[in-house]
């Protein structure tokens, strides 16, 4: 079997645009967000806007699982994933999470969350999705015995090459060049479920540089002025960004 990598990340931390990189290498399957289905369709947590499911894509998490596993016997899997779409399922599921090697993405919340506001403005305290990952990166190195690599999307934004190259090398995989660059008329058809989410990836051929903090920061004040509960969604998640950027690679 060959090896199947996990990027959990959580909403509108860059991870697209990474996923689009590691599909650019050519060497991996990839899957976009396929537990999404699970987590909003099967489960029905609630509605997410945008999102346009397709009837032939597995639904449940036994379904998304298998599917990952019999792709993973004809080549390496890459997917990215949220991490509150499997907390706490997956801490159930060791066999499983043994087989995948973890990784994960993060981004400051601060940042996070008005791009998140933006496009569904009902978006909930779990969807932050902080909490989730610390909880799955947690249990990944105290009960799987793994030591999961974490990657801060500023250092993807501000260097992307050199973020990517750690990245590759901690799983193994030779750096590719050519990965950096793509035609953004060239869409992954897995992207059009969720087209509404991804349009400035769909529209990029390369990853843009991250913001100035004073415009960071006045974009947060100016979502959270329309809904105050963001400044209580930013206090919880905030201390789960810490303790994951603790564990961060420094490239």
């Amino acid at each position: 079997m060959h090896p199947i990598i996990a990027m959990w990340s959580h909403p509108r931390s860059v991870s697209t645009a990474i996923e689009r990189i590691m599909r650019e290498r050519g060497d991996c399957t990839c899957f976009h967000e396929p537990f999404m289905y699970d987590y909003y369709i099967n489960r029905a947590v609630r509605v997410m806007p945008g999102f346009e499911p397709e009837p032939d894509k597995p639904q449940s998490y036994e379904a998304v699982k298998d599917c990952l596993l019999e792709a993973s016997e004809s080549g390496p899997v890459f997917f990215k994933d949220m991490g509150y779409y499997v907390v706490p399922r997956i801490f159930e599921d060791r066999d499983f999470a043994d087989r995948l090697t973890s990784t994960f993405l993060i981004r400051d919340p601060v940042k996070s969350i008005p791009s998140y506001y933006k496009l569904d403005a009902e978006l909930t305290l779990e969807e932050i999705g902080l909490e989730g990952q610390w909880r799955l990166f947690d249990w990944t190195n105290r009960v799987i015995g793994k030591a999961a690599f974490v990657l801060d999307a500023d250092l993807v934004q501000n260097d992307t090459q050199a973020a990517m190259r750690a990245y590759w090398e901690a799983l193994g995989l030779p750096f590719v060049s050519h990965a950096f660059e793509w035609q953004s008329e060239t869409v992954p058809d897995d992207w059009k479920q969720v087209e509404a989410w991804h349009q400035k990836a769909q529209a990029s051929t390369s990853i843009r540089p991250a913001e100035d903090n004073e415009k960071v920061r006045e974009k947060f004040e100016l979502a959270a002025a329309k809904e105050p509960k963001l400044h209580s969604y930013l206090a919880h998640h905030r201390p789960f960004y810490e303790k994951l950027r603790a564990f961060a690679v420094d490239a």
